[in-house]
């Protein structure tokens, strides 16, 4: 059980430490306290790197010993500009994140997530926002072992997806 909670801090701390999704907003790790928890060190400890997405307008930090795999790109025009158009995985030894990136096609966040949801019903719960990343509005919630945020711009909604049954840590 305590693996199972180091590894559901891990995901929360890395989920908010490496999202950037504004063009102008990064964080750096914050400084060890007294009462972070020791996933939050064992991040802390890292080199960060910071990876950018031009084309997408984000950026975001990551520890320097992960990978950056690109699994899905679509190219402009898109064949399916209603489905993922780039989708990212960064991977390390406590675990792994994927970032997907969707158009938002002019809608607010909680009005995409609607219209995903009654697309694709029970595919994920369609709520209000409940938390923020990088400044933004975001969603987030677990479906099964999944820790998962919705945040977004004018132009794209980003999906963070971590898995937690496939956490190394």
């Amino acid at each position: 059980m305590t693996n199972r909670r180091i590894a559901f801090l891990l995901a929360w701390t890395f989920l908010l430490l490496l999202v950037a999704a504004a063009t102008d907003l990064t964080s750096p790790p914050p400084p060890l306290g007294k009462e972070q928890s020791p996933a939050s060190k064992v991040l802390a400890d890292k080199q960060w790197v910071l990876f950018e997405d031009n084309n997408h307008g984000f950026r975001v930090e990551h520890p320097s010993d992960w990978t950056i795999t690109t699994l899905i790109e679509q190219q402009r025009p898109y064949a399916e500009p209603e489905k993922i158009i780039r989708k990212y995985a960064f991977a390390g030894p406590e675990g792994y994140t994927t970032l997907s990136v969707f158009l938002s096609n002019g809608l607010d966040l909680a009005s995409w997530l609607k219209n995903q949801n009654e697309a694709s019903p029970n595919l994920f719960p369609a709520m209000g926002a409940n938390g923020t990343v990088a400044g933004h509005p975001a969603v987030v919630f677990m479906v099964d072992d999944n820790l998962i945020a919705f945040t977004g711009n004018d132009q794209y909604v980003f999906r963070f997806w971590h898995p937690m049954s496939d956490d190394l840590a």
